[in-house]
């Protein structure tokens, strides 16, 4: 009888440590959603004159899809993105920020020359399918996942593979 007893509380203490896992809870939001700001497209044609000679030289015939002026912490750039899936960023000047190919080469002359060099000598066969300036220099991104933050002398700063 003792025994029974001892099972039968510790069947219930079992059971009360289980209950609250298959409770259902019901949230209730304490505040609105915070709204997502998200910008709205603008005509390619708004794009200053140094960003679309930009396109035209290093990716002739491509078509701008969409660009977006985007506000951010960063400032003010324009957003873009070519037919062929490539997107750039430019600064309010024109002047490129980002160029991301996602798996082609960035064309060659975007890279500038220290960063080429350093490219060269130390990752012969790789591709750069990113680079984005940075306060410190660039990160380029290789076509086999490998990232480097180079200073702008062709210095390197950091490796992440």
């Amino acid at each position: 009888m003792k025994k029974s007893r001892i099972f039968l509380v510790a069947l219930c203490c079992m059971i009360m440590q289980t209950a609250p896992t298959f409770a259902q809870v019901d949230v209730i939001p304490t505040s609105q959603p915070e709204a997502v700001y998200i910008p709205d497209e603008i005509p390619a044609s708004q794009l200053p004159e140094t960003a679309k000679a930009f396109v035209q030289n290093y990716f002739p015939g491509q078509v701008i899809d969409y660009v977006v002026l985007d506000t951010d912490f960063d400032g003010d750039v324009y957003e873009i993105s070519l037919n062929n899936g490539v997107e750039i960023d430019f600064d309010l000047a024109g002047n490129w920020e980002k160029v991301d190919c996602f798996v082609d080469a960035v064309p060659e002359g975007i890279v500038p020359t220290p960063i080429a060099h350093f490219v060269k000598a130390n990752y012969d066969g790789a591709a750069i399918v990113k680079i984005d300036k940075e306060h410190y220099g660039y990160e380029v991104e290789f076509d086999n996942g490998i990232e480097l933050k180079i200073t702008a002398d062709g210095q390197l700063l950091a490796y992440d593979d």
